[in-house]
């Protein structure tokens, strides 16, 4: 578990310092039972109701680009419905913690959980996962009619996020090498 980290560079530094200091101090190793959950959040000015319902919104909003963006960027452990620890939010009912996209912390701790990428102490796969959901929770957010095109392609679902060039060209890369 990391301290709060902020989307800067300070943040981005310490990350890679632990992330390197577990590995070759450390001799820290993933595997298939390991996951990369990430929070993002500061949801204060928002009122109860209208973050409940956003918050829901956006759940189901990522169960329909689960299959076409998600589960394209991961790997097997953590498509569909595979793992108990991140189910699938592409159904109707979605109540539990154990979802792709977990919206019970968003009261606690003010934070949208994702659950979906698989354990890794690769800083670059970390920062562009959450360049990747920050980015789509903002604009969600900021403008969910945005994402009514459920069919979009995951260029165009990049584009409109507003997601780096060089985070696209990682995420094209590594969609490559995983199919």
């Amino acid at each position: 578990t990391s301290p709060i980290l902020k989307w800067d560079d300070a943040s981005k530094t310490e990350l890679r310092t632990v992330l390197n200091l577990i590995t070759t101090e450390f001799g820290g190793k993933v595997n298939v039972t390991c996951g990369t959950h990430i929070h993002v959040g500061n949801f204060c000015n928002m009122q109860s109701r209208d973050l409940f319902n956003k918050s829901s919104s956006f759940q189901r909003n990522y169960g329909y680009f689960e299959q076409c963006v998600f589960d394209r960027l991961v790997s097997p452990s953590r498509r569909g419905n595979g793992n108990h620890y991140c189910q699938s939010c592409d159904t109707s009912s979605i109540s539990g913690r154990y979802y792709k996209i977990n919206t019970q912390n968003i009261f606690g701790f003010g934070t949208i959980e994702n659950r979906q990428h698989q354990g890794t102490l690769e800083a670059k796969k970390i920062l562009s996962w959450m360049e990747l959901n920050g980015k789509y929770i903002l604009a969600f957010f900021k403008d969910a009619s945005r994402f009514s095109d459920h069919g979009m392609s995951m260029r165009t679902f990049f584009q409109t996020i507003g997601l780096s060039e060089e985070t696209q060209q990682f995420f094209f890369s590594r969609d490559s090498a995983l199919h």
